[in-house]
């Protein structure tokens, strides 16, 4: 009896990512002490969820990081919170007993104007 031969199809997807702040001319790539660090997971093409943020940020550095997830398709990123702490730029859109859910509107965010469809439905 002849032994089946089962074909099969692999598909490598790279849904996370680890975003470093660097303080001047500090890199990755020279392994320097970064000032900020935060992971990102991809919930689909256009939506990300931030996690595990640790260190200093700021407004200018948030709109950095933003700003390189939008270049790669993101539209909205979602993060949680512990309910004492905001997110700047952001709107609850989930409320729990000791996290909220975050989200933002990217384009917004970033004051990027969006063609709206003129075309009729």
């Amino acid at each position: 009896m002849a032994e089946k031969t089962l074909m099969s199809t692999i598909a490598y997807c790279e849904k996370s990512a680890t975003i470093y702040v660097y303080a001047g001319d500090g890199s990755f790539e020279e392994r320097s002490d970064y000032d900020g660090v935060v992971s990102v997971f991809w919930e689909s093409d256009d939506c990300a969820l931030l996690y595990g943020a640790n260190g200093i940020f700021g407004r200018k550095n948030l709109l950095k990081i933003f700003a390189e997830l939008y270049r790669r398709g993101a539209r909205r990123l979602r993060m949680k919170r512990a309910k004492r702490h905001r997110m700047p730029f952001g709107t609850i859109i989930e409320e729990g007993t000791v996290e909220n859910t975050w989200e933002i509107d990217l384009p917004k965010a970033l004051n990027i104007q969006t063609k709206q469809s003129t075309t009729p439905a």
